[in-house]
């Protein structure tokens, strides 16, 4: 079975908060083994921070780093479906959102498309999506955290 993983990570570097799409194996009963899944993820996080607090349930991974920017992270992860179009990512406040529907990835995509703009972006069209999908659109986000749209 396949999880769609969401690296939220909101310190130095958060632009590559990114989307990862990862095999776990399943029970005879066809349940996932998503512990063997957390533990993985679990051991990339101390593999790679000094951890201050850690918080593990049944569909994300959030963790608290021990230095002065208490700069924190989150690991979002659920069964791959065949309608996840694209993830918004909102990295200031470690969260996300899984896209099924092209209106709402239009939304977001306009929301993209404004801030390039602001930055003056140039781009080929505004239908263009080689650049929509990874820039960091400052304050377009939830609670004008910045977004990031990344496609699955």
């Amino acid at each position: 079975m396949q999880y769609l993983i969401t690296d939220v990570w909101n310190g130095d570097g958060y632009s590559d908060s990114d989307v990862e799409i990862h095999e776990v194996d399943t029970y005879p009963s066809g349940h996932p083994k998503t512990h063997e899944l957390q533990r993985k993820l679990i051991e990339s996080i101390l593999d790679l921070h000094n951890i201050e607090s850690i918080k593990i349930n049944d569909s994300s991974i959030t963790y608290q780093i021990d230095n002065e920017c208490q700069d924190a992270g989150t690991f979002h992860f659920e069964p791959l479906t065949d309608d996840i179009l694209a993830v918004a990512i909102f990295p200031n406040v470690c969260e996300h959102e899984v896209i099924r529907d092209q209106e709402t990835l239009e939304e977001y995509k306009s929301l993209v498309r404004e801030a390039m703009e602001d930055d003056d972006w140039e781009f080929n069209s505004k239908y263009d999506n080689s650049d929509i999908y990874g820039y960091v659109a400052h304050a377009k986000g939830i609670d004008e955290s910045d977004l990031i749209l990344r496609e699955v």
